[in-house]
């Protein structure tokens, strides 16, 4: 074991060059020859040679250049590169070929280069740390700030819930919202670099866009910014191109130039000296290009990154003076009308931002919105418009369809194939006036409590919800792209088939469906309403938080459902279809998003299924239909009381359960053929369950039935039960047989690999030759599609092996979920 990284706290071990925790010693060895851990290592080797070869030179002018600095320094043997301080131009580090050149450098410390006296050192040689931990301890950083600043706005927040809530929201927004000074800041870096880029393009534009300018922005948050090498668009004028709001360009600044770029201005890699044309260079050529001139142009500028693989690419960079994060996007002109129509939405009605500003709030203290760079999280744009949407059905905000339909010609506007003309003034279409602000914030959690955002689409164009399936029949009129559907969708107002929720994932779809249910709870309690009683005299005032205090002062991070033993001893384990994984092929073949919910938990049954028989192995015993019947989803299998699905379970077997089934199994063993100790002779395919589900008890109405009965009969759970039995602890070192098996096979992979890793694994523990008398666990199985959760659930009992059952429960959890990303819906 490298005992140079690895090191022991406790009982565990650690290893100080991935800041990784490590079980055992076995562990450990494997973690040694991992490629991380090695390709880390070599980097530290890396580092610390290359610290060697390198020198310090303090003391430097600001004209200093680097051709100065390797003439002086040639003299002592080849020099490999020269880094200058970018801001000060006070010290460089320069490197050379061999360690003995910085050995030669070094030996006076004290030196005159042309007439300036220069101090010239070693390089320190700094503690190597693995970028991936200082991210690591970086995020956790900003992560408990951002706690700390979150627990002294709740402080304050708790001394300003006084009066009414429409008061209270009043006072969260002006306590949270963009200052003046800061959105003047914001426009003087538009202005820098508008500036520097316009010396190479004398028609560029940098405008701000988002939050910072539409009315909704937050303190501290990021600047995003829209830049544009060559504009063309002289009829659209930007609302939000000055701070003084001027719909046109008076600034010299921002009015094209006329003047050519400067003759002596050459970028690296354009020897002559020739700029890039903005109308023929790709997005990622002129995004590359633009980060170059920032790091090369303006010293103000650090951390400048280029984040490529984003779905816009953009260019990430920190403003040293102030420490604004800020993104660049290269040309959409998307964002800027996105921009105007927020805060549009925003001047119509004064419920808007107080609203909006509370949402986002409320999103950010129970850990469902602003993610840290990429995440599942819901944006704050996405919360935004799901704010606006609701308004749009209570009639309180006009649709984003409304606005174009009063559109002049004179507002006529399209955009990558969009059209985007809107009715700047769309106060005449407000049909209702603003309600109590109270009541609209309950009804606003009810809303989207009750509503499936999987299933449906949120769309302020039109202001409707939608299908799914008829989502998926849009195309982008430019590059034929589809609407993503994902476990929440919610359609952008003008880019139609962009879901600007698509990165939330199943997890946390959940855990907003939760974090909105508890918020009904809280507008429905008494304290929302009303203050506690006025307290007696001689006791202080109570500082106990009412209203929108219930909503914004909770530090409890919402999870989800655990999916453990019950009272009951039951285990329960529940599957959702991920809505992302249906091809547009397979929606199209239904009417109704109902029927497609069917279909899909029809087939996941069989694929769940088929994973127990054929991947792991397991002995599955199908019982009759008239002992699992057909229940309402509403019931519970705890409920004992069901004759034909009673069990009695004792304890007389060092507190193993045994169960005697009353109802006798039919005749199909879902188990092994023939040999009982193979059940790999099996001809059933995970293919043939995907492409065929089980068949199903007939759920139909009688002639005359009611529309509610109806839908209680839709609402009917398809159940099966079984009674299972498993051999070998199949959950057992499968790690290492995979590892064993992907040395002996590169080409496996998938749940090929995994029945492989099963055979593996029995043949190993040579125990293929036990009888069934010699089962290691045995549980019953019910297996529900509930038709109205949407989803299908797998409760289980265990009934023999109970300490090793927990195992293969706690196994089942991650490995079938992992297993259900293979199952496609086409």
């Amino acid at each position: 074991m490298d005992s140079e990284f690895i090191k022991r706290i406790g009982k565990m071990l650690m290893c100080e060059m991935c800041g990784k925790k490590l079980a055992t010693d076995q562990c450990a060895e494997d973690h040694i020859k991992g490629k991380k851990h090695r390709r880390l290592v070599s980097m530290k080797q890396s580092r610390e040679e290359q610290s060697q070869r390198s020198i310090f030179i303090g003391n430097l002018r600001k004209t200093t250049s680097e051709p100065e600095l390797l003439g002086h320094f040639s003299e002592y043997g080849p020099v490999s590169r020269v880094i200058i301080d970018k801001q000060k131009s006070s010290y460089a580090i320069l490197e050379f070929v061999s360690p003995a050149s910085a050995l030669k450098a070094t030996e006076e410390e004290r030196q005159v280069m042309n007439g300036l006296h220069i101090t010239v050192r070693p390089r320190e040689v700094r503690e190597f740390v693995a970028s991936g931990i200082k991210q690591r301890n970086a995020a956790l950083a900003k992560g408990k700030k951002k706690e700390e600043v979150m627990q002294q706005e709740s402080e304050k927040l708790t001394l300003m819930l006084l009066g009414k809530i429409s008061d209270q929201m009043d006072a969260l927004m002006n306590a949270t919202r963009l200052s003046d000074a800061s959105l003047k800041l914001r426009y003087l870096i538009c202005d820098l670099l508008r500036e520097v880029f316009s010396e190479f393009f004398p028609n560029c534009r940098v405008y701000p866009y988002g939050s910072s300018v539409n009315g909704c922005g937050l303190e501290g948050s990021d600047l995003d910014l829209f830049l544009s090498l060559n504009w063309k668009d002289n009829d659209w004028k930007y609302r939000f191109a000055s701070l003084t709001g001027e719909t046109t360009a008076t600034s010299k600044a921002a009015e094209p130039s006329t003047n050519q770029p400067p003759v002596d201005t050459v970028m690296d890699g354009d020897e002559e000296g020739g700029l890039p044309d903005p109308s023929l260079a790709s997005g990622r050529e002129a995004l590359e290009f633009a980060a170059d001139i920032l790091r090369k142009c303006t010293p103000s500028c650090h951390k400048i990154q280029v984040i490529a693989s984003a779905r816009k690419p953009v260019v990430k960079f920190v403003h040293a003076d102030s420490g604004l994060h800020c993104d660049i996007l290269l040309n959409n002109r998307l964002s800027l009308r996105n921009t105007e129509l927020v805060y549009l939405y925003c001047s119509l009605s004064p419920l808007v931002r107080p609203l909006v500003y509370l949402v986002r709030r409320w999103g950010k203290v129970h850990h469902i919105s602003e993610n840290v760079g990429p995440g599942p999280r819901l944006t704050n744009y996405a919360l935004t418009w799901m704010v606006i949407f609701f308004l749009q059905t209570k009639r309180i905000l006009p649709t984003v369809g409304d606005l174009r339909q009063k559109a002049e010609p004179a507002d006529k506007l399209i955009i990558d194939g969009w059209d985007c003309s809107l009715c700047m003034d769309g106060a005449e279409l407000i049909a209702t006036k603003d309600a109590e602000p109270e009541q609209i914030l309950k009804e606003l959690f009810e809303y989207y409590a009750d509503l499936d955002l999987a299933t449906s689409c949120l769309c302020p164009a039109t202001g409707t919800l939608t299908r799914v399936t008829d989502m998926l029949l849009l195309k982008h009129p430019s590059t034929e792209g589809t609407f993503k559907v994902g476990p929440v969708n919610i359609q952008d107002p003008l880019e139609l088939t962009h879901n600007i929720a698509a990165n939330v994932n199943e997890k946390t779809a959940k855990i907003i469906s939760q974090v909105f249910t508890k918020a009904v709870d809280a507008c429905r309690s008494d304290r929302f309403l009303k203050k506690l009683s006025k307290p007696e005299a001689d006791c202080e005032e109570t500082t106990t938080p009412w209203g929108i205090g219930l909503l914004v002062t909770s530090e409890q991070k919402a999870q989800p459902v655990a999916k453990s033993a019950n009272s009951s001893g039951r285990y329960i384990l529940d599957f959702e279809p991920k809505r992302a994984q249906i091809s547009e092929g397979f929606a199209s073949k239904f009417d109704n998003p109902q029927e497609m919910n069917e279909a899909c938990l029809g087939r996941m049954e069989a694929f769940l299924l088929e994973i127990l028989r054929d991947i792991l192995a397991v002995s599955c015993t199908r019982f009759s239909d008239a002992a699992a019947g057909t229940r309402d989803s509403r019931s519970d299998i705890s409920d004992n009381q069901t004759a034909d699905s009673s069990m009695e379970v004792d304890d007389e077997n060092g507190g193993e359960n045994r169960s005697r089934l009353e109802a006798e199994p039919v005749t199909e063993n879902v188990g092994a053929e023939g040999d009982d100790t193979n059940p790999f002779k099996r001809t059933s395919k995970i293919s043939e369950a995907m492409a065929e589900p089980p068949p199903k008890k007939q759920r139909t109405a009688e002639p005359g039935t009611s529309d509610p009965d109806r839908k209680l009969l839709a609402l009917k759970a398809v159940t099966s039960m079984y009674s299972c039995a498993l051999y070998h602890d199949v959950w057992v070192g499968r790690r290492k047989a995979r590892r064993t098996l992907q040395k002996e096979r590169n080409d496996l992979q998938g749940l090929g690999l995994e029945k492989l890793v099963t055979e593996r694994l029995i043949l190993d523990a040579a125990g293929a030759s036990k009888k069934k008398g010699d089962s290691i666990v045995e549980f019953s199985l019910e297996v529900r599609q509930d038709l109205e959760k949407g989803s299908v659930k797998l409760t289980t009992l265990p009934l023999k092996g109970v300490e090793s059952f927990k195992l293969l429960h706690h196994f089942l959890e991650g490995f079938l979920s992992r297993s259900l990303d293979e199952l496609k819906f086409q």
